[in-house]
């Protein structure tokens, strides 16, 4: 992963961070730094590579399901079970980082 990556790697993971704390909401690709690095290539994003499917990973999907079904699409914490989708999101994309970048 080249650093710029990275660093948008980091930047979703920190926006995923606010999410879960309350402090932050998910307003999809206009506040995710890798939708913002790939959004005309998104077959060279770190989530397509895991997914082979764009942001078609399963823990996006449940979390905006729940906006949708519980929340009006609201898409920050209202509820326990949005504390819980928001930290799936961010552990799957903290398991993107390289090894050495993830004890940090």
């Amino acid at each position: 992963m080249d650093a710029r990556t990275l660093t948008a790697l980091q930047g979703s993971i920190a926006k995923w961070e606010h999410v879960v704390d309350g402090t932050g909401a998910d307003e999809g690709p206009d506040n995710c730094p890798l939708c913002q690095m790939f959004r005309s290539k998104c077959c060279l994003c770190p989530v397509d590579a895991k997914t082979e499917g764009g942001c078609s990973n399963p823990e996006w999907y449940a979390w905006i399901d729940h906006m949708i079904d519980r929340h009006d699409l609201e898409r920050s914490v209202q509820c326990p079970e949005c504390i819980k989708l928001a930290q799936a999101e961010l552990t799957f994309l903290k398991s993107l980082l390289p090894e050495g970048e993830k004890k940090k």
